[in-house]
């Protein structure tokens, strides 16, 4: 597999070529605004497998493009003489497990997705109100405990039991970051840039 990439669409894809039947294209954007661009250049390639960076990247991407999206990490070793090495056996495995979803496991997976998305954002809005609460209240300031799986739920529409699968979910990196920093004010005015960084 050649490892030095071509530009495919300008500032969003980069083929890297093919191998084991599919083509391997990086994808450097994948939100919605690009959404129509990557499905029209991409619509006939069901052999195609998008990688990306990260895992935040990739619950966009996923959201908007119906195609096997997989990290960089998840397939390659990056040793210490600076190559990058294709695992073969971790790059089967995805494929196999991923290829044979079924439907209704597919349905499924997208509506994890989007509840992965609401309750970020409904922890973010709330992370926000506490961090306005606490500027203004200053050291009077009675910090509340971290709301409960079962409150979120209920934002949510939906279930204790989705919540907690949510958490869980190795995609769900910005919904632990800021479930983790509800649990104290320090944790909390640590990532106060973060809460106001859109994403």
């Amino acid at each position: 597999m050649g490892v030095v990439p071509e530009p495919d669409i300008p500032d969003i894809s980069w083929n890297f070529g093919r191998h084991k039947r599919k083509n391997f294209v990086f994808l450097k954007n994948g939100g919605i605004r690009y959404e129509h661009i990557i499905r029209e250049r991409y619509a006939d390639s069901p052999a195609t497998l998008f990688l990306v960076a990260d895992d935040a990247l990739a619950m966009i991407s996923r959201r908007n493009i119906n195609q096997t999206i997989i990290t960089f990490d998840e397939i390659f070793d990056f040793p210490a003489d600076y190559r990058i090495l294709l695992n073969d056996s971790r790059l089967e495995k995805i494929l196999s497990d991923r290829t044979d979803w079924k439907p209704e496991q597919r349905r499924k997976r997208g509506t994890r997705l989007d509840n992965i998305e609401k309750a970020t954002e409904t922890l973010r809005i709330y992370a926000k109100s506490l961090l306005e609460a606490m500027d203004a209240d200053g050291m009077s300031f009675d910090f509340p405990e971290r709301p409960s799986q079962k409150w979120l739920a209920e934002k949510l529409n939906t279930n204790q039991s989705s919540v907690s699968r949510c958490l869980q979910d190795k995609n769900a990196v910005q919904l632990r970051f800021i479930w983790e920093a509800l649990l104290s004010p320090d944790k909390l005015e640590n990532i106060r840039p973060y809460l106001y960084k859109q994403f």
